[in-house]
């Protein structure tokens, strides 16, 4: 079964290049374009409740910003997961499928062989007393 691209943070950042079209699952496509976009808008919203008087950020505010973002994160990743889970289940049920195809259609082509040589040899053999026939008739 093929490896799954790992996910890291270092692919977080702005400089990425994009996702060719198409690449993806359409709806997955959408649904993950979707959340960056939600993703980098929730990265510049603060609220004025998280403001210190000297205009920095409170503790408070970044750990609810962090929060807020992890679970953006998360839910993002269980869309994505929920989306390829039926196509990967139905790649496994094909990679178990084929073998056992496979199978059949060796054992298929062993006996189709075997009957056709079956019938070369009584063919042969036909032929044989034809011709010793035609041997003997003056």
């Amino acid at each position: 079964m093929a490896e799954s691209p790992s996910l890291s943070l270092e692919h977080a950042s702005d400089e990425r290049q994009p996702i060719p079209e198409g690449s993806l699952h359409p709806q997955s496509d959408q649904t993950a374009r979707a959340a960056i976009g939600e993703l980098k808008n929730n990265d510049r919203t603060l609220h004025s409740a998280d403001l210190k008087a000297d205009g920095s950020v409170s503790s408070a505010g970044n750990e609810k910003h962090l929060q807020h973002t992890v679970k953006a994160i998360g839910q993002g990743m269980k869309t994505a997961c929920l989306q390829w889970e039926q196509l990967m289940l139905e790649s496994e049920q094909f990679e178990l499928f084929c073998p056992t195809r496979v199978d059949k259609l060796l054992q298929e082509a062993k006996a189709m062989e075997a009957h056709l040589l079956h019938q070369k040899e009584q063919l042969i053999n036909r032929l044989r007393k034809l011709s010793q026939t035609l041997q003997v008739v003056p």
